[in-house]
């Protein structure tokens, strides 16, 4: 069973196309023809109202998943921050303790001005793209 687990991944990239095949082979005889399709589509309309699911384009969809992911490593930051003040609380006067204690704080700081640097560079570079180098117009993400 383990063997054919890769075909599964292939067989879910392939499924819409199966889904939304239009003719059975060998026939002229539509699979989802009339009210029928009509019928799916408007279910499908009605699904996607009710659970907020809209349209995006590829700009949009980059920046949400931008924002999720700085979201996580605020969180993760936030975490390291506290373990790093766990660590010195419990150090007890042992030198060694505070020093690891200190070392996790500096790194994790180090590593949120990184992450913030490079989102700051990473956005300045693409809002002069998409507005063209003018500095006018609606960049990215907003």
């Amino acid at each position: 069973m383990k063997k054919y687990l890769y075909l599964l991944p292939s067989f879910l990239l392939t499924l819409p196309a199966i889904v939304h095949a239009t003719n059975i082979q060998g026939t002229d005889k539509p699979l989802l023809s009339g009210s029928l399709k009509n019928e799916s589509g408007a279910l499908t309309e009605a699904f996607r109202g009710s659970a907020g699911f809209k349209d995006v384009d590829l700009p949009e969809l980059v920046a949400t998943l931008v924002a999720a992911f700085l979201s996580l490593l605020a969180v993760i930051f936030i975490i390291l921050v506290i373990y790093g003040g766990y660590v010195w609380l419990m150090a007890k006067g042992n030198e060694q303790e505070v020093d690891k204690a200190k070392a996790i704080l500096r790194q994790s700081i180090i590593g949120l001005i990184v992450v913030m640097s490079s989102y700051a560079i990473g956005y300045f570079v693409l809002y002069w793209l998409s507005t063209a180098g003018t500095g006018e117009g609606r960049p990215y993400g907003s």
